[in-house]
């Protein structure tokens, strides 16, 4: 240990006092050189004879201090130095060069900086919690009416599986639970969640102020406390850490602020405020989601096995069909939104910088061939060839670093166009937490780490080939004044094709899948929903449980506010709706229709969309009327019930045109028969990618009480523009516009690299034969045929990148089916398209260096050596 000691010392202290070392090294061999030759004196020779023996016999002094300081070990630390001295003023002394090449690799290191962080906060971190691998949600699909998502469990339900797993150390259920705060100030609407007691246990996380809900607080008459995030504690309250005891007014009822979250809490869906969830046992009321904690050793499959063991002995109900529930990672079932666009950008971006690395390794291939003879002269002096290739690596490292810092700026300046865009995902809990995350996403030590990985790995990629190939041509040829045709030769040649072959089929690889989003988003947009929201503003209206817990109140309410909005001046038509089309209100289910044969057990059953609607409803959100009529006043609570049915589910079921009259009922229990008193278009009602939904429509005051909900959309029609129904569109296609606007980003991006580098190696090879060309025009060659020789090269290069490229899009383009509408992957014009332009692109780009060619002066060119 202590000699160990002594040499770390000892290297130290020669590379931190080096001229002392190298004083006393030159004393020591000083000393050495006069005893030999005092030996030598003795031996009675002359001290001019003495000198020169001991000097023989000693060796080189040079040589000997070398070898001394290889013994030290540090040298290889005072090349390095030598090495970033030696680039530095290589690059500077090159500035064009430096520009463009840091430039080009800032464009693709900045791109996939920015999706990583994304990705990284959006999939690979998105739950920012201890042990949050440890996090599962409980998954439930219905094959009856194509569902499949988080949460729709029943309140009878979760106490079900809180008693009966055997996998599970917490477990805990929310609902979405948005409130009014009145009483401070201007009042404003929070995003509110109710939990369970043991919901911060399974997250591991503890107020950062007050305390959490005890067990007890969980039963009605005592569940009137609340949590506030940081942030409303700061916008209401000032940070007073008095605030904690204080009462709020949530939904025209006083709740005790038991507690302050910790900063950038916000689970789920970057929620405000949190009370405590009361659990009704309501069958019908399917809106819980779960969120548990597996216990020490249990694995995800162990668990999903003991899950579906449940499943098996109590299938899981809500309303009148039956769910199937598995068990999913909580960051995955948070993710299931974005993680396949994401992954697609984020190959995308990747090829973006493999096309940023051949346009680099290009530029090196050039500048090494420009410096041929000095790497010659170095070699000749000594250099070895790991020496030359370490050198010119220092130059490529320091050129990515350079090309990642300035990129890892660009990241972060583009994080806020990334956020904006994924604010507008659609509105499911997946997509909300996503969106936030997203939203969230900063330069951590995740983000850090990768850039500067992907940096180090890209200028080995785009920097050891031109090193390698440098090193290798013959002193003697490279040395000789004049003889150009050894500094290119067809290995250089074939080498540069190479990479403006890849550079082609990368874009046009990017390209297709662009062009095919595009189709999918241009077909979206055309998409008829069913409804005109020119000049509709909608209003949600959230109402307490308090003031409104049984219907009666809740149909008052309605009736009152749509006859007083319809009142006012600019109002052509009121109405209103549970569940705005393109949004997630719709209650969706099988129905009873008279004289018609049930389905046979195990058969699909019809499904149809339910929606509860009053006022002028149809009038108000553009609805075409078909046959029969509209609700009128007279379809009251103690009225015959009635029902209006879409044109889709009339014509399954009465397909002669004879639906005015029929009766059906509409699938919950307690119902009764509801007479079809008419027609409406078909609308649709989750998505603009979907088929029109089956649809029926209740009159508001004779709707049974399941579909009665707190939350009511009010719809009014204007003869002006307001605020319109307009964003509930936007934001059903705002997934495919988030995926089509930055893959086609990046796919013009890798267009324009791709055409920098056609042009690039042209214009090189130009300049590297201007004396062939000097020669052959002064031999009679017209500047016609000069052009048509380069541009025959460059479209050569790009037939054969846009052979590879076809090949590799028909192979690729297959991972975008999920994210496509109405267009195939290998969809003929798409790919008609996408030739042309790439093919337009290059010839762009094969006119420019060969105009150049046409204009060279063959008296000026055969002086050129």
């Amino acid at each position: 240990m202590t000699r160990w000691n002594y040499r770390i010392r000892l290297r130290l202290r020669s590379l931190f006092r080096r001229d002392r070392v190298e004083l006393e090294l030159t004393d020591e061999l000083r000393f050495h050189f006069e005893q030999l030759a005092a030996e030598k004196i003795a031996k009675e020779m002359t001290a001019e004879e003495a000198r020169y023996a001991a000097l023989r016999e000693l060796g080189g002094v040079e040589q000997i201090k070398e070898e001394c300081r290889d013994m030290r070990r540090v040298n290889y630390i005072e090349n390095l130095v030598q090495d970033v001295r030696y680039g530095l003023r290589q690059l500077r002394q090159n500035p064009g060069f430096t520009t463009v090449a840091v430039l080009t690799l800032a464009l693709g290191i900045g791109a996939n900086t920015l999706i990583f962080s994304v990705v990284n906060a959006a999939v690979l971190h998105p739950l920012p919690f201890h042990n949050a691998n440890r996090l599962v949600t409980l998954w439930a699909t219905s094959p009856t009416i194509g569902f499949s998502g988080p949460g729709t469990l029943t309140d009878a339900g979760y106490k079900e599986w809180r008693t009966e797993n055997r996998v599970f150390s917490e477990i805990a259920a929310f609902r979405g639970q948005p409130s009014n705060l009145t009483g401070m100030g201007e009042p404003v609407r929070l995003t509110g969640v109710a939990i369970s007691p043991s919901f911060l246990r399974v997250l591991d996380v503890s107020p950062a102020l007050g305390r959490a809900f005890a067990p007890e607080e969980e039963t009605a008459g005592h569940n009137h406390m609340a949590l506030l995030s940081e942030r409303l504690w700061r916008s209401r309250f000032g940070a007073d850490p008095r605030a904690v005891g204080q009462s709020i007014k949530l939904d025209g009822e006083f709740y005790t602020v038991i507690g302050v979250m910790p900063a950038g809490f916000g689970f789920p869906n970057e929620a405000d405020v949190w009370t405590p969830l009361t659990l009704a046992l309501d069958e019908h009321n399917a809106s819980l989601q779960i969120v548990a904690r597996l216990k020490p050793g249990v694995s995800i499959g162990r668990a999903r096995s003991n899950v579906a063991l449940i499943g098996q002995r109590r299938p899981h109900r809500a309303g009148d069909w039956e769910w199937e529930v598995t068990l999913v990672p909580l960051s995955q079932a948070l993710a299931a939104d974005v993680r396949t666009p994401l992954m697609v950008l984020f190959g995308a971006v990747g090829l973006v910088l493999l096309i940023a690395c051949a346009n680099v390794a290009s530029l090196f291939l050039a500048r090494a061939t420009a410096r041929q003879r000095e790497i010659a002269v170095r070699r000749a002096l000594g250099a070895s060839r790991i020496r030359v290739i370490r050198q010119m690596l220092t130059e490529s490292v320091m050129v990515a670093v350079f090309g990642g810092a300035l990129g890892l700026l660009l990241a972060a300046l583009g994080q806020g166009v990334v956020a904006n865009a994924a604010s507008l995902l659609p509105r499911s809990l997946a997509s909300q937490s996503a969106a936030a995350h997203i939203a969230s996403a900063g330069i951590d030590f995740w983000v850090l780490g990768f850039t500067l990985i992907i940096s180090v790995l890209t200028a080995v990629l785009f920097g050891l080939t031109p090193a390698v190939r440098a090193s290798q041509g013959g002193l003697i040829e490279s040395l000789k004044e004049g003889d150009r045709a050894s500094v290119a030769g067809r290995g250089q040649t074939y080498l540069h094709d190479a990479i403006v072959v890849a550079e082609v089929a990368l874009a046009l690889i990017l390209l297709v899948g662009a062009g095919l989003l595009i189709r999918s988003f241009l077909g979206l947009m055309n998409v008829d929903p069913g409804f005109s929201a020119q000049n509709v503003l909608t209003l949600n209206i959230s109402l307490p449980d308090s003031r409104y817990g049984s219907a009666r109140p809740m149909i008052a309410f309605e009736q009152q506010a749509l006859e007083r909005l319809g009142a006012l001046p600019g109002v052509n038509s009121a109405g209103g709706v549970l569940g705005l089309p393109l949004g997630n209100g719709a209650i969706a289910g099988d129905f009873t229709v008279e004289g018609q044969a049930a389905p046979a057990p195990g058969a699909q059953p019809f499904i149809a969309a339910k929606k509860v609607i009053g006022g002028d409803y149809f009038k108000a959100i553009g609805m075409p009327l078909l046959q029969g009529r509209y609700f009128d006043q007279d379809d009251s609570e103690h009225a015959a019930h009635v029902v209006i049915v879409s044109q889709s589910l009339a014509h399954h079921f009465w397909p002669h045109g004879d639906a005015i009259g029929k009766r059906l009922k509409p699938g919950f229990s307690n119902d009764s028969w509801c007479t079809v008193v008419g027609v409406v278009g078909d609308t649709k009602q989750y998505s603009l990618e979907e088929a029109p939904s089956p649809s029926m429509y209740l009159p508001y005051a004779q709707a049974p009480a399941p579909f009665l909900m707190e939350d009511i959309t009010l719809v009014l029609r204007t003869g002006s523009d307001p605020l319109t129904l307009v964003a509930a569109v936007r934001r059903s296609v705002s997934g495919p516009r988030f995926n089509t606007g930055l893959l086609s980003m990046f796919a013009a991006l890798a267009l324009l690299l791709a055409t920098v580098g056609t042009y690039g190696v042209l214009a090189y090879m130009v300049q590297q034969r201007t004396h062939e060309i000097g020669v052959r025009m002064a031999l009679g060659a017209e500047a016609g045929d000069i052009v048509r020789q380069v541009v025959r090269k460059g479209m050569l290069l790009a037939a054969g990148g846009i052979s590879s490229g076809i090949a590799g899009a028909w192979a690729l383009t297959r991972f975008l089916s999920s994210l496509l509408f109405g267009v195939r992957p290998t969809d003929p014009a798409t790919f008609a398209v996408v030739l042309l332009v790439v093919m337009a692109v290059a010839l762009l780009a094969c006119l420019l260096p060969a105009r150049r060619a046409a204009k060279v002066d063959p008296m000026v060119a055969l002086r050129y050596e």
